[in-house]
This record gives structure tokens, sequence and C-alpha cells, in this order.
């Protein structure tokens, strides 16, 4: 491992120095490639050392949750991370380019000449125009496509975290774009997989080293949010992966306590305290745990103060990296996040009030975001998902069996360092967007994932009840998160692979088409004059339409002016009309038609025209709000009288059946 460590070393000092040689940098990424593989089978050897077992012995399920858990982890996130759509994770692409970057070692983001393949941008799911179904991914001309290295964009990222956290990404990285150039879909796949199978080892890791609550922590490392998270390109499955190895770690050392910690277990938790601190800023917090070890022995006081040194490094790498990378990032409106750190320390108790307030009014958007959405919001979770969960949760606590190695006192000190660590993560955003006098309101459940354990651990084992109830929760348990779990896949299923990302029903409508990337602030705008009709046509996706909609951007009219707006088929044959005083429209106003008409899926083709009556002023103007260039809708037209135009409405039509 020391080898390991050292040749990454060597490798990363002559990124930075980037001496200009041929073939260079093909070799530079080799000679880091030797260094993860060489530090990653010592880090396996001395687990396995640690644990006085063989690997095989190590890698075997000794208990129901830990086969469990493997099972459903493995077949989940191997199709997750096949199926959710590249781009569609929360800032995936972001995250992308800085694997791209640390593999080919440079460590340092941002730098100003940063290069990315235009294909991270291009393939973006989160980037595309329109929300459709994600099939084309796996369409042969874009599934094979190779790296085009004569197309790079800018690599600038909002992704600025230290390179430990891609590790393993930015191998798989190295090898299969700089080193075989392989496709590159094919590769982001290979590298959630391998992201993920970090994340699973991790977590089962850490079910064989927890003394108890190994039932409470199986279901909270299922969560849909945690598996989500782990199967798509971001830091998260690595900053809750190491966050539940020290946990795990730090709880077996406590249960422990009658043989006093020897160099192993200091130099374990030195390293996975120095880990802490190479993840999410925030997650340094989980180093209070450590004083639950203040009753330990120890074979000598060196081992102390190796234990304190790992944690104080930990603290130094968070801190230090923060302020080269992330404090002084630009948040938009000429602010950073030391600006916005600067103004809550000079507006504290306003700021105070207004995150206790905000946080009570947000435990509904933390509760749904901890448990399950899907990237950047979109779709719609099953209700059953967020009552099926927390009922896992609940008899996963009653499946336990009373812990005799924690006592009453540790658990409350343990439950207490949950809480604090939960609220100063939650204190995050209402930091980044605060404005003195403005309630503020919570978001991003999901940061909660890397301390959740903390809180329910302390109270997991606290009572025992008899064996055939236990035995009956833990079947309800299994049933309770399959179900969960598959309810969550089917919505992820309907929000990427179907037209109308939620169950249609004739009170809750399809609108289609969803709109994405939409520019309000510079729009294209298609204007109804008195000589001038504005005609789009679009290819209806469900077999009913009941209404079509555009929206209006501005208004010019008398009082007495009009606008007539007819909806027609592709013989234009009028299917209905509608008249519209334009003084009782607003910007932003949806000008919607009833419509009840039968279509072929995909086949026909509809028309919405908007026109003024001749009897309306000369100067009447009624601006609809629609794009232009190559953002335009592909199944339809926009006509100004007969002219086509290169640009389209902002049009949207709803269904009641599919």
């Amino acid at each position: 491992m020391a080898i390991g460590i050292l040749i990454i070393l060597i490798t990363l000092l002559l990124g930075i120095i980037g001496i200009p040689k041929p073939g260079f940098g093909q070799a530079k990424i080799a000679f880091g490639i030797l260094g993860v593989l060489i530090l990653f089978t010592g880090g396996v050897l001395f687990f396995r050392r640690e644990t006085k077992g063989s690997l095989l012995a190590i890698l075997k399920p000794r208990s129901r949750p830990e086969l469990i858990f493997l099972s459903i982890g493995l077949l989940v996130g191997i199709l997750f991370s096949i199926f959710i759509p590249y781009g569609a994770g929360f800032d995936e692409s972001a995250h992308v380019i800085r694997v791209f970057d640390i593999a080919n070692l440079n460590l340092l983001p941002n730098r100003g000449n940063d290069r990315a393949l235009g294909q991270f941008y291009l393939y973006s799911y989160q980037r595309q125009d329109f929300q459709t179904p994600a099939f084309d991914q796996f369409k042969k001309e874009t599934f094979l496509a190779k790296p085009e290295w004569d197309t790079m964009s800018s690599g600038e990222t909002l992704s600025t975290y230290t390179p430990v956290n891609y590790i393993f990404q930015s191998l798989v990285a190295g090898i299969g774009w700089q080193i075989l150039n392989l496709p590159v879909i094919p590769v982001i796949i290979l590298i959630r997989l391998v992201g993920f199978l970090f994340y699973l080892l991790a977590c089962y890791l850490t079910l064989r080293m927890l003394p108890f609550g190994k039932w409470v922590f199986m279901v909270l490392a299922l969560s849909p949010m945690a598996l989500f998270q782990a199967s798509t390109i971001n830091i998260d499955g690595f900053t809750n992966a190491i966050s539940f190895l020290f946990i795990g770690y730090v709880l077996k050392v406590y249960a422990e306590r009658k043989t006093p910690i020897d160099s192993k277990r200091a130099w374990c938790l030195a390293l996975l305290s120095i880990l802490v601190g190479c993840v999410k800023p925030g997650t340094i917090l989980l180093l209070l745990l450590l004083l639950i070890l203040f009753k330990n022995k120890f074979r000598s006081k060196d081992l102390v103060w190796l234990i304190i040194s790992g944690a104080v490094l930990s603290v130094t790498i968070t801190v230090v990296w923060a302020l080269i990378s992330i404090v002084n990032l630009g948040i938009g409106g000429g602010r950073t996040l030391m600006t916005e750190i600067v103004l809550v320390f000079n507006n504290l108790p306003d700021f105070l009030g207004n995150f206790i307030r905000g946080s009570i009014l947000s435990l509904k958007i933390y509760y749904k975001d901890w448990v399950g959405m899907y990237g950047y919001w979109v779709g719609q979770v099953p209700v059953l998902t967020y009552v099926l969960y927390p009922l896992a949760l609940l008899f996963a606590f009653i499946a336990e069996t009373k812990s005799r190695w924690i006592s009453r006192g540790t658990r409350i000190l343990i439950f207490v360092i949950g809480l604090v660590c939960l609220a100063c993560i939650a204190s995050y955003e209402f930091v980044f967007n605060y404005v003195p006098g403005v309630q503020g309101y919570g978001a991003n459940g999901r940061y909660f994932l890397p301390f959740i354990p903390v809180v329910f651990l302390a109270l997991a084992g606290s009572f025992s009840l008899s064996a055939r109830v236990q035995k009956i929760a833990r079947g309800v348990v299994l049933a309770c998160i399959l179900a969960a779990v598959s309810l969550y896949g089917f919505g992820l299923y309907r929000t990427y692979y179907t037209n109308c990302v939620y169950a249609v029903t004739p009170a809750h409508p399809c609108t289609l088409p969803i709109y994405k990337n939409l520019d309000v602030a510079h729009p294209y705008i298609a204007h109804v004059k008195a000589n001038t009709t504005v005609s789009q046509s679009f290819t209806p996706l469900c077999s009913e339409i009941d209404s079509v909609q555009v929206r209006v951007q501005s208004i010019v009219a008398d009082s007495q002016d009009k606008v007539l707006v007819t909806v027609s088929d592709e013989d234009q044959k009028a299917l209905a009309t509608k008249s519209f005083p334009l003084t009782s429209l607003k910007y932003g106003t949806m000008i919607k038609i009833p419509l009840q008409q039968k279509v072929l899926v995909g086949k026909e083709k509809l028309w919405i025209s908007l026109s003024l009556p001749l009897d309306d002023s000369q100067g009447a103007d009624l601006g609809i709000l629609g794009r232009s260039g190559a953002a335009i809708y592909a199944d339809g037209e926009l006509f100004f009288n007969q002219y086509p135009q290169d640009g389209d409405l902002f049009f949207q039509y709803t269904c009641s059946v599919p």
C-alpha cells in the first residue's frame, strides 16, 4: 500500500508539473492507474489482516441483512446504472467533466484551460430541449459513438471537489477513453457501475462491522435516494460509502472496548478520518463520533495522538480545499459562498430565526428528498414509496435484538451528534440563499444521507421483543423494502421511458411536450398582428386530446381588440375555435382551447392558429413565447401566414388517455 501511495504522489506531482514530452500524457495516466491498483490491493490486504479472515470469508454473507442487502442492492444498482439516462443524475454532466479532467491527472478544477469532450454536453439528458423517452441513448449511432477528440468543449465545471472522490471513476475513464478509445456512453455506464460497486462493498463491510443495528442500517443503505445517487456519477455515493464505513468502524471499535485499541485499529481510525475529510464538505462533522471512544483503553498514548492527528488532518484538508476551490466559487449575481457567509454573520439573529422557521416549514421537502426523488426533481415518485419505506424502517427496529454493547449514555451522545450533523448540513442551503428579511426554505434532503445512520443507529437495539415477533418483523422489512424500491424503479421507468411521466387520469391529464432549458431571459417571440396569422403544427403522442394551449409573452391592444384561436386537423378543418379579449390576457397567461379529439398516436398532425379579426386596431400585437434555432420542436412547423419560420411556439396539449 505504501508503494501505491508513493507512485500516486509521484504521478500527481508530474501531473501538476506537466512535462511536455511526446506520449507523456498516456504514460502519466498509466503510471497513475498502476498506483491506484497497488493502493487498492494494499487496502484489501490490510482490511483482510484487520478482520483476520480470508478474502472469500470476508465477502461471504454471515447474516440475513447482509444477504438481503447484496441481493437487492446488486440487482437494483446494475439496472439503475444502465437505464438511468446519462445526465439525468444531479449535476451528472458536471461530474463527468471532473472525472475526465482527473483521468488526465489535472487535479485542480477550472484552471482556465480546461477542455472536455463535447459529447458530454451533447448526450446529457438534462441538457435536452424536451423531455422525451430516453431510448435514444441506446440507438447504435449514439451508444457506439467514440470520443470525438477534434470537438473538444470548455471543461469548466461546478464540480470542484477533491480528486479522491473520483479516484475509481477516473481510473475507468483513463483506461476507457484515453487508452482504449472506447465509445462514450458505454464507458459512462462502466464508470457508474464501478462507483456503485464501491458503494455496495462499503455498505456490505459496514454491515459486517456493525455490532448492532444491522437491519436498520440495511434499510437506510437501500433507500431509493441512496441507490439513485450510487448509480449515477457524482460524489454523493462515494461520500455516503466513506461515511458509512467510518460510522461502522467507530461503533465496532467502541463495542470492542474491553480490548485496548492497538496500532491496527488506530491506523484504521486515522485513515478513515482522513478520508472523511476528502469527501463532501461538511462530512467532517462525523468526526464528532470519535468522542464515544473516550472510555476505550489504548496500548500507548502515541495511538491517541495518531487518531487525533488523523482528525486534525481531515479538517485541514476540508478547509484548505474549500478555500482553494469552493468558498470563492461564483454563485451568481457577483456573489460567492464567502460573501454569503459574511452576510450571515453580519445578520446572525435574523438568520437563526429564518433557519429555524424555514427548517420546520421544509420538513415535507426534506422527507421526500431523503427517501427518494429523481434527478432535478423531474417526474413523480409513486406515493406508496413514501409509505412503504418508513414502514420498512419501523419494522427494522422491531426486528433488532437488544444490544448489550452500548450504554444508555452513549446512545444519547450518538443521537445528539446525529442531530447536530443534520442541523449543520441543513443550514448550508439557508446560508447559500440567505437574503435578510426574506424567509428561506430548505431543500436537498439527500444531503442528510451520510448522517442519517448516526441518528437511527443510536436508537437501534434499544429494546427487544419476542423471537416470533422479530421473525415476523423481518419478513415485513423484506416485503416493504422490496416493494418500495420496486415502485421507485417503476416510477423511474415511467419518468424516463414514457411520454407521460406520471399516472394519467381525467383529474390529472398528461401535458405534452415537456419543455426543458427554455430561454425565458432572451426568448423568441412570434407576433400575431393585423396582417399576420401565426400557425403551429404538432404531432400528438396520445390518443385523445383534451386541450391545446400557448403562452402569452407580450400584449399591445385597445379595449375592444380580440384574438381568435383555432385548432384544426391536418386538412385544415376547424376542430375548435375560441375568441379572447386581448385586454383579459397578461404576461405569462396560457391561452387554452378545450378540445375533445381522438387521433392516431404519432401519426396525425394538428394545427393551432392565432389571428386578429379585421375590426381590431391596426397597432394590436400579441406576442407568443417560442423558441428558435436548434432548440425547436422537431415534429411540427411554425408559419407566419404561408411562410415557414426558423422557430416554433411554446405550445402544450393535454390528454386524459395516454
